[in-house]
């Protein structure tokens, strides 16, 4: 099963997006922040796909890469949000 982990500050979108991808078949966790993320990246079993925010309140989508770059388990990052 494909897992999914999804950080945006926005209960609605993360809800959304999990309904989505849970109906599809995904495994989806979402988390507000990123610093949730990243205990739970550190945790857990691996994800294969990222879905974040473009900032969050502790950081952006450029620190998810940073965690992302430093584990090669994620094949995906997609980013919305305006700067």
């Amino acid at each position: 099963m494909i897992r999914v982990l999804v950080v945006d500050d926005s209960i609605s979108v993360r809800k959304a997006i999990e309904r989505l991808l849970g109906q599809e078949g995904y495994a989806v966790e979402s988390f507000r922040t990123l610093q949730a993320a990243r205990q739970r990246w550190s945790n857990g079993e691996p994800f294969q796909v990222v879905i974040t925010d473009a900032t969050l309140p502790d950081g952006d989508v450029l620190a998810v890469a940073e965690l992302l770059m430093n584990d090669v388990k994620a094949g995906t990052l997609a980013g919305n949000g305006f700067y």
